[in-house]
């Protein structure tokens, strides 16, 4: 019992945590849109996406308490899946403008849009931690 509270508030510390590096990484985003500095902002992209995919991991708690006690589980479907939407999404949408162009079909215009890039990262959060840490 007190391991599981214990875990719950380190899961409540660690999505707080997450949620206020996003806002500060939100911030930093902004300014080197201000300021055109492309190179600057890259890694910042890419440091948002990673504390989407973390917030995704950390959303599915029950599976990541699976996986911490060493009950792996893993789905190999869901496991590739994941990984091929989060390199996508971790891809800073710069470079899908730069490649593709903007105009294009559903699929593609969808990347473009942080909002949505946002919830696909965290979606491969959350189905990550789930191929691993699933019941079978």
């Amino acid at each position: 019992m007190k391991h599981k509270l214990g875990f719950s508030v380190i899961i409540l510390i660690g999505i707080l945590s997450s949620l206020y590096l996003m806002n500060e990484t939100y911030y930093k985003i902004q300014e080197a849109k201000n300021s055109l500095s492309y190179s600057s902002s890259i890694s910042t992209y890419i440091r948002m996406s990673v504390l989407f995919f973390v917030f995704g991991i950390l959303m599915e708690w029950k599976a990541l308490y699976r996986v911490i006690k060493g009950q792996i589980n893993v789905n190999f479907q869901l496991f590739i899946f994941a990984i091929i939407l989060a390199i996508i999404t971790f891809i800073p949408s710069l470079y899908w403008v730069q490649r593709i162009g903007l105009g294009h079909p559903f699929y593609i215009d969808m990347l473009w849009k942080s909002e949505i890039r946002a919830l696909l990262t965290a979606f491969s959060g959350i189905l990550f931690i789930r191929s691993l840490g699933g019941k079978e």
